[in-house]
């Protein structure tokens, strides 16, 4: 069975991309993402108003934070997706896709 996780990015700005992610592996999930570079976090939201707080934070800098749980999604999926994000603290740039296929 392929496991593909779209991740696309929607918007950039002050140092920080939003995603969206979506995936039908895993029992499927949809939801979203900013990576801000500044505070080398990532956020997690279950919509894309992102002017409200984000359902939760990991913080890349902190070696004992760990991924956990976020609404109804897969730790499979969300682990796949917190890989390709963190990869994007070591680029020049937000790619357009972080995608993930196996």
């Amino acid at each position: 069975m392929a496991l593909y996780i779209k991740i696309e990015k929607i918007k950039e700005e002050n140092k920080t991309a939003y995603y969206s992610v979506s995936t039908q592996a895993f029992g499927g999930a949809n939801f979203y993402i900013a990576i801000d570079k500044s505070n080398q976090t990532i956020k997690l939201y279950q919509n894309n108003d992102f002017s409200k707080p984000p359902i939760r934070v990991i913080d890349y800098n902190n070696p004992e934070e760990k991924v956990g749980t976020f609404l109804n999604v897969n730790p499979g999926v969300l682990g796949r997706v917190m890989m390709q994000a963190m990869k994007v603290f070591h680029l020049d740039e937000f790619p357009e896709y972080l995608d993930y296929a196996a």
